[in-house]
Protein backbone atom coordinates (compact mmCIF):
# COMPACT_ATOMS: atom_id res chain seq x y z
CA UNK A 1 0.00 0.00 0.00
CA UNK A 2 1.38 3.62 -0.73
CA UNK A 3 0.41 6.72 0.72
CA UNK A 4 0.33 10.03 -0.67
CA UNK A 5 1.03 12.97 1.18
CA UNK A 6 0.51 16.45 0.43
CA UNK A 7 1.56 19.82 2.54
CA UNK A 8 -0.97 23.02 1.82
CA UNK A 9 -0.79 26.24 2.98
CA UNK A 10 0.40 29.60 2.10
CA UNK A 11 3.50 30.97 0.85
CA UNK A 12 5.92 31.17 4.19
CA UNK A 13 3.78 28.46 5.86
CA UNK A 14 6.33 26.20 7.14
CA UNK A 15 5.32 23.68 3.99
CA UNK A 16 8.81 22.87 3.16
CA UNK A 17 10.14 22.55 6.45
CA UNK A 18 7.51 20.42 7.71
CA UNK A 19 7.80 18.13 4.63
CA UNK A 20 11.72 17.72 5.67
CA UNK A 21 11.19 17.15 8.74
CA UNK A 22 8.26 14.09 7.97
CA UNK A 23 10.89 12.81 5.26
CA UNK A 24 13.21 12.66 7.70
CA UNK A 25 11.65 10.91 10.15
CA UNK A 26 10.05 8.18 7.79
CA UNK A 27 13.47 7.95 6.39
CA UNK A 28 14.99 6.54 10.01
CA UNK A 29 12.01 4.51 10.38
CA UNK A 30 13.35 3.05 6.78
CA UNK A 31 9.98 3.68 5.28
CA UNK A 32 10.58 4.26 1.67
CA UNK A 33 9.80 7.91 1.13
CA UNK A 34 9.89 10.60 -2.13
CA UNK A 35 10.23 14.16 -1.50
CA UNK A 36 9.28 16.72 -4.03
CA UNK A 37 7.94 20.07 -4.59
CA UNK A 38 5.72 21.74 -7.21
CA UNK A 39 6.43 23.58 -9.40
CA UNK A 40 10.13 23.01 -9.19
CA UNK A 41 10.51 18.97 -8.52
CA UNK A 42 11.52 18.08 -12.05
CA UNK A 43 13.81 19.48 -14.34
CA UNK A 44 10.86 21.40 -16.33
CA UNK A 45 9.46 22.36 -13.58
CA UNK A 46 12.69 24.25 -11.89
CA UNK A 47 13.17 25.65 -15.90
CA UNK A 48 9.35 26.87 -15.06
CA UNK A 49 9.25 27.59 -11.66
CA UNK A 50 12.52 30.26 -12.57
CA UNK A 51 11.03 31.21 -15.33
CA UNK A 52 7.67 32.32 -13.44
CA UNK A 53 9.57 33.82 -10.63
CA UNK A 54 11.85 35.81 -12.11
CA UNK A 55 10.18 37.16 -15.40
CA UNK A 56 7.75 39.34 -13.60
CA UNK A 57 8.20 42.01 -16.67
CA UNK A 58 6.80 39.70 -18.80
CA UNK A 59 3.39 40.50 -20.22
CA UNK A 60 1.21 37.07 -19.17
CA UNK A 61 -2.13 36.35 -18.94
CA UNK A 62 -2.98 35.31 -16.13
CA UNK A 63 -4.34 31.99 -18.07
CA UNK A 64 -1.05 31.20 -19.64
CA UNK A 65 0.66 31.41 -16.41
CA UNK A 66 -1.92 29.06 -14.91
CA UNK A 67 -1.05 26.71 -17.63
CA UNK A 68 2.52 26.79 -17.17
CA UNK A 69 1.77 25.49 -13.36
CA UNK A 70 -0.32 22.91 -14.90
CA UNK A 71 2.38 21.74 -17.15
CA UNK A 72 4.95 21.75 -14.46
CA UNK A 73 1.70 19.75 -12.25
CA UNK A 74 1.92 16.92 -15.25
CA UNK A 75 5.35 16.47 -15.51
CA UNK A 76 5.57 15.80 -11.84
CA UNK A 77 2.86 13.35 -11.42
CA UNK A 78 4.43 11.67 -14.61
CA UNK A 79 8.10 11.33 -13.46
CA UNK A 80 7.66 11.76 -9.56
CA UNK A 81 4.26 10.82 -8.02
CA UNK A 82 3.12 8.06 -10.14
CA UNK A 83 6.24 6.01 -10.45
CA UNK A 84 6.85 6.49 -6.47
CA UNK A 85 3.22 5.11 -5.35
Amino acid sequence: MSLFITFEGGEGSGKSVQARALYRRLSKLDIPVALTCEPGGTPLGKKLSHWLKWTKDTDITPLTELLLFNAARTQSVTEVIIPNL
